[in-house]
């Protein structure tokens, strides 16, 4: 036997018996009922107080905003003893918090494989639909916003998680996550920016002012959007664009995969991929500059309409103007 394959396996049972005594430890410090994760329970509060603001700051729970059909107000937290949520209504902020630090770390281990397929959550029912700002701060909760909700700012931050937005109206939006889905359906925003490192974005329906979408690795998804302005970036992943409206400029850049349009129209189109192809349909005439290093390019030659520049390295460009009845 050479000796790196050797090495290779005094390492593996080195780490398989450091392993065993790192179980009999804890074993042996907490005992069987500790390996045990504690059951959640539902406790519910409703803090006096008025607030416009709310804030959350979650770490693991799902969080669900709920309008309230008769004007109550309840915050529900489904909750284990030694990870409970702080609430509290102060200087006009509502705020949750989960006091997650509390768990000891052996509690964390061994509850963290229950809360893949049970969590903790918050319930929040609200008594009206709008409020001036909501801030969201979680590591892994699922985010629900309804529809008919009205803000000021929204601001969420998720690390691995999902977001899901209704048909709410807020001045500026900003929905940030780093592994997950982030999901719009009927938002309308001023300003609206939504970034993923690794994940899926899919808005639908969406009305907004300037709209900055970005992507590392993963897919951008718009239908039937309608914005000022769009700016759309994503590092590796598809592009698909399906009935976008920009008044003005449009911009689409994807270093590795391809962008598709359908049915769009802008007043300028820039689109730019490194590896990847170009190709769909417009719904509005442009005077074309296309070009591609090695792969074909075949466009309208129109003399009318807005510039629309073309770009690719390795990946062919067709458009098409799209049919209309």
């Amino acid at each position: 036997m050479k000796r790196s394959s050797r090495n290779w396996l005094v390492a593996a049972a080195v780490l398989i018996v450091l392993g065993m005594i790192f179980f009999g430890m804890v074993f042996a410090l907490t005992g069987c009922e500790k390996l045990r994760p504690e059951p959640l329970v539902t406790n519910t509060c409703s803090p006096e107080g008025e607030f416009d603001k709310l804030s959350f700051d979650i770490d693991i729970s799902d969080l669900e905003l709920v309008l309230s059909e008769d004007g109550s107000f309840s915050v529900e937290c489904y909750e284990s003893e030694s990870a409970k949520h702080e609430v509290a209504v102060s200087d006009g902020t509502l705020t949750v918090k989960m006091k997650e630090d509390e768990l000891k770390w052996y509690d964390k281990i061994f509850a963290a494989s229950r809360w893949l397929t049970e969590k903790p959550k918050v319930t929040v029912r609200l008594p009206r639909a709008e409020f001036s700002e909501l801030t969201v701060e979680s590591d892994t909760g699922k985010i629900t916003v309804p529809d008919g909700c009205t803000f000021g700012k929204v601001q969420i931050t998720d690390d691995t998680g999902a977001v899901k937005i209704g048909a709410v109206k807020a001045n500026e939006m900003s929905v940030s996550i780093d592994t997950g889905a982030a999901s719009l359906t009927g938002t309308e925003a001023e300003r609206l920016k939504v970034k993923a490192d690794t994940g899926s974005i899919k808005l639908t329906g969406v009305k907004a002012g300037p709209l900055d979408v970005t992507n590392d690795t993963g897919a951008i998804v718009l239908e039937n959007v309608e914005c000022a302005s769009l700016n759309a970036e994503c590092d590796t992943g598809a592009v698909k664009l399906v009935n976008v409206n920009a008044e003005g400029e449009m911009t689409v850049e994807n270093d590795t995969g391809s962008i598709i349009f359908e049915n769009c129209r802008a007043a300028s189109i820039e689109a730019t991929a490194d590896t990847g192809s170009i190709k769909g349909t417009l719904a509005c005439e442009m005077v074309f500059d296309a070009r591609s290093s090695t792969g074909s390019v075949n466009v309208p030659d129109s003399t009318s309409g807005g510039p629309c520049r073309l770009r690719t390295t390795t990946g062919s460009i067709k458009i098409e103007y799209a049919a209309h009845e």
